[in-house]
């Protein structure tokens, strides 16, 4: 009778402590996912603006940006959905661009992964008086590529998970020798 109350009890310390674990990995994991987009999206802003305040031609020169920065690629579409110009140009294969077409029910910022890549997308409507130079364009997407932080999201996750496990067994056996010393 005793050895199965200690059992249970063991068992309920180690229930206990797994979700004390789990609910601290997600929240960890929930927290470095906003923070990690958090900087990509900023990023993404600060283009968007400096893009409605200038001209088509006054885009930033990315080409002198350092090659370990990764840039940000420019969608400009028609009412109809068609592209009318990619910046820079070879930016995606034609296959992948029709992925990128905004539709209506697109957010202002979303994250979509194509070609097993995932990329942050931050659609802009342009409103009447912006970008003059460009009358054509209905939407603006400014692309930019979030692999690096994906993978370090699904590293994390990963630890997490094996944390979990390990927490989980390690509780389950204090709580039996706890048990049993007692």
């Amino acid at each position: 009778m005793f050895r199965k109350t200690k059992i249970q009890l063991a068992l309920l310390f180690t229930l206990v402590f797994f979700c004390v674990l789990s609910i601290l990995g997600i929240s960890l994991y929930l927290y470095m996912q906003k923070v990690s987009l958090a900087s990509v999206d900023d990023n993404l802003r600060n283009k968007e603006t400096y893009l409605i305040q200038k001209s088509i031609e006054d885009l930033p020169d990315e080409k002198n940006e350092r090659e370990s920065e990764r840039k940000v690629s420019y969608l400009f579409w028609d009412k109809k959905g068609n592209l009318l110009l990619s910046n820079p140009k070879n930016a995606f294969y034609k296959k992948e661009i029709s992925s990128f077409k905004p539709n209506r029910n697109d957010k202002k910022m979303r994250i979509q992964t194509i070609s097993g890549h995932s990329y942050r997308i931050l659609t802009h409507v342009k409103k009447r008086d912006e970008l003059k130079s460009f009358p054509s364009a209905a939407t603006i997407q400014l692309v930019y590529n979030i692999d690096p932080e994906v993978n370090v999201i699904k590293q994390l996750l990963l630890l997490i998970g094996f944390g979990c496990f390990i927490g989980l067994l390690i509780s389950f056996f204090v709580g039996l020798f706890w048990q049993v010393e007692h």
